[in-house]
């Protein structure tokens, strides 16, 4: 899929590797990108191993999501990564991290400027399709994305890393209504949830993406108490039915911390 080096090997047997797949690793996430604001969720990430690299700021945006490291980059796949040209130190500290884990990512940089009206890389993908607006996303990265053979799913959504759970390559959670009907039209299995029990600073509610990741194939992390989530139950059972636990990281109402994206585990 592309020029960097994907995998990590050691006499004969590979250590660590990228995901293959955005979202979806497969066996234990060694690294992954975050936000810095939420130190107890960073601290319960390290404690299970997980290496974090923290996301750093977008300065043209001025709500919570200007800390979101699903406004500052999108893992395509593989060594395939695509970050904004502001987040010189988000670059820096993905570098270093991939260099320590004997990994070289194949980094393209966005030159247009993150807002919150053209979040241009909150995009969602599941394997072989991409969700997103593509009137609101970076062109080159819908170019890369079709290069790489992936289908595009236009919804009116902006936002829909931030929207969407994914919980396998052909299950996600979401309680945005566009992102629903797309999801049906598609044959995707869908859980739709209400809109409120997540948390935002500055807003009424937050993303059920924004607060939650895949860590391994059978592992689902929430930043903060699932079981509080007025939709608890309906996500567990649809969590279950794909062979994934709900793990909660703190005792915290649920928070949109802009996403926990997993960029190499391993093998």
């Amino acid at each position: 899929m592309s020029r960097g080096r994907s995998q990590t090997q050691l006499g004969g047997v590979f250590i660590y590797r990228f995901l293959p797949s955005p979202n979806l690793p497969e066996n234990k996430t060694a690294v992954a990108v975050i936000s810095g604001k939420k130190p107890e969720i960073i601290a319960e990430l390290k404690r299970l191993g997980v290496r974090p690299v923290l996301a750093g700021e977008l300065k043209g945006i001025t709500g919570q999501e200007k800390y979101h490291a699903d406004m500052m980059l999108c893992h395509i796949g593989s060594s395939e990564i695509i970050v904004s040209d502001e987040c010189k130190d988000l670059m820096s500290s993905l570098r270093k991290a991939c260099i320590d884990y004997g990994l070289r990512p194949d980094i393209t940089y966005c030159d247009k400027a993150i807002t919150e009206k053209e979040p241009m890389l909150n995009v969602c993908i599941l394997k072989n399709r991409i969700i997103c607006s593509k009137k609101h996303t970076y062109k080159k990265l819908l170019d890369t994305a079709e290069k790489e053979g992936l289908s595009v799913l236009d919804t009116a959504q902006r936002y829909t890393k931030c929207s969407i759970a994914v919980v396998s390559e052909n299950a996600v959670i979401t309680a945005d209504t566009s992102i629903y009907r797309l999801c049906l039209k598609n044959n995707i299995d869908v859980l739709k949830i209400s809109e409120y029990g997540v948390e935002l600073s500055g807003y009424s509610y937050g993303f059920i993406g924004g607060s939650c990741a895949l860590l391994d194939r059978s592992t689902f992390v929430f930043c903060g108490n699932i079981k509080n989530h007025p939709d608890y139950l309906n996500i567990r059972d649809f969590l279950r039915g794909y062979g994934v636990y709900a793990v909660s990281l703190s005792d915290k109402p649920l928070y949109d911390i802009g996403g926990i994206i997993p960029l190499i585990e391993t093998v």
